[in-house]
């Protein structure tokens, strides 16, 4: 959908046109559900929270600025409501506030190419899924939604440098899992350090 198509259904369902927003919804549906259930782990409560997030967003609709996607807008109220709902289970949040040592994002090692290229493959998501949960979005919404770094900052609602740490250490907690065998993410004849090191 083209930016101008989002917001002529906009501006409808501004005028309360049902069919308009319907159309949002329907557009917009899988990368949202995509997100929560990237972040809450399970099909009922990312359905649950998707219905939420989509009555939410046309109480707030007016708020929307038709210069930025609709994408990232929609996906920042899918992670507002992911985190109270994780609170509200008082589920253990990673904390980036206080890192262990000081980070280089310019890591010259990364399996970043590979990721991309096999991001849909089963092992894969098998292994996004045990990050823990700031890790887990960064990744899908870099990877499988295409986001760039000053969406993520949008829908993160955190600085830019902090995004690009969290993005970083989830790379690494992936290539962790690769270099030990835990995640298969080259072929049996590959080289996994030629792989990781090109």
């Amino acid at each position: 959908m083209t930016r101008g198509e989002e917001n002529i259904l906009v501006a409808k369902s501004l005028a309360d046109d049902e069919a308009a927003y319907a159309g949002l919804i329907d557009a917009f549906s899988a990368p949202v559900f995509s997100l929560l259930l990237c972040l809450l782990g399970n099909h009922t409560d990312a359905e649950d929270v998707a219905q939420e997030v989509f009555i939410r967003a046309y109480k707030s609709l007016d708020t929307y600025n038709p210069q930025y996607p609709f994408l990232s807008w929609i996906l920042r109220i899918a992670h507002n409501r992911s985190m109270d709902f994780i609170k509200s289970r008082k589920s253990e949040v990673v904390s980036i506030d206080n890192p262990e040592a000081p980070l280089d994002i310019e890591d010259p090692i990364q399996i970043i190419e590979q990721l991309e290229s096999d991001f849909e493959a089963r092992e894969i998501w098998r292994a996004v899924e045990t990050l823990p949960p700031l890790y887990r979005e960064a990744i899908m919404l870099r990877h499988q939604q295409n986001l760039d770094y000053s969406e993520m900052t949008v829908v993160m609602k955190l600085p830019l440098g902090t995004v690009k740490t969290i993005l970083f250490r989830a790379r690494q907690a992936l290539k962790i899992m690769a270099l030990s065998g835990k995640l298969k993410l080259f072929n049996p004849n590959d080289s996994i350090s030629s792989v990781a090191t090109g």
